[in-house]
């Protein structure tokens, strides 16, 4: 039998997921976010919400048309300028700690119908929310919480939602990791899963078209596998797209 080796990566905890509805559009959003690491050489190195990175700054600003962070001790503080429906979703920011990259989970904008996004894509959007209804009470092992995954969710000419339930959920890193998620809606096909707008491995993430389900499965979780994961619909015809998973990275784990 081989030794059990213990190996614990370097902490990174957000105290609080920032959950906030989105401004409307063409206003500005500022958020201030706390997290504490365990070792002062974590850095934050990116920001990412729907596959679009946020720039970085040296110093606060507030100047229109930037989407960007600014980190100074322990807090993160991002501003975007003005706000567009493609910044609704989970925020998600990559930390830099020695050798070790640590993805974590930061902050849930979503749209509402003051939000000024239109008409049919807001309704897409939050119409699963109507299927979430108590998963808070059912989450389980390392589920973060429950969040609903944010906005992010966009369709054409009118097309209905998909109804999915969408949970946080942190994963061990090297450890197994394995969800199962079913969808309903009509006349629909699932294309695609996505990670940060890249195909997400088909090895990872399986689609059973068949049975409308996904399967997440991870033998060995890596940081890299921590995303906001979309899925690419066809409904009658329009594209349409919408969260269906929201992974991170719980930062401990054993290796065998």
């Amino acid at each position: 039998m081989r030794p059990l080796i213990i190996i614990v990566c370097l902490a990174v905890k957000i105290p609080e997921v920032v959950k906030i509805p989105a401004p409307k559009e063409d206003d500005s959003l500022d958020q201030e976010i706390m997290f504490e690491a365990e070792n002062d050489a974590c850095d934050v190195r990116e920001i990412i919400v729907n596959g679009i990175s946020l720039e970085q700054s040296a110093r606060r600003s507030t100047s229109a048309g930037q989407a960007m962070f600014q980190v100074t001790q322990n807090t993160i503080n991002i501003h975007i300028g003005p706000f567009l429906e493609a910044y609704a979703g989970t925020y998600q920011a990559k930390f830099a700690c020695g050798e070790e990259t640590i993805t974590k989970n930061i902050m849930e904008v979503t749209l509402d119908e003051h939000s000024g996004g239109g008409g049919s894509k807001d309704d897409d959007t939050h119409k699963s929310d109507t299927d979430t209804e108590d998963h808070d009470s059912k989450d389980g092992g390392k589920n973060d919480g429950g969040g609903d995954g944010g906005g992010g969710g966009s369709g054409g000419g009118g097309a209905p939602a998909v109804k999915i339930v969408v949970e946080d959920k942190s994963c061990t890193l090297a450890g197994e990791c394995k969800e199962e998620k079913t969808y309903e809606c009509e006349s629909c096909t699932l294309k695609a899963v996505k990670c940060n707008d890249a195909a997400a491995d088909a090895a990872k993430v399986v689609i059973d078209a068949e049975n409308k389900k996904i399967v997440f499965d991870f033998k060995e979780f890596a940081d890299t596998d921590s995303c906001v994961y979309m899925g690419e619909f066809d409904i009658n015809g329009n594209a349409h797209s919408q969260p269906v998973a929201v992974i991170d990275n719980d930062c401990e784990y054993l290796h065998h």
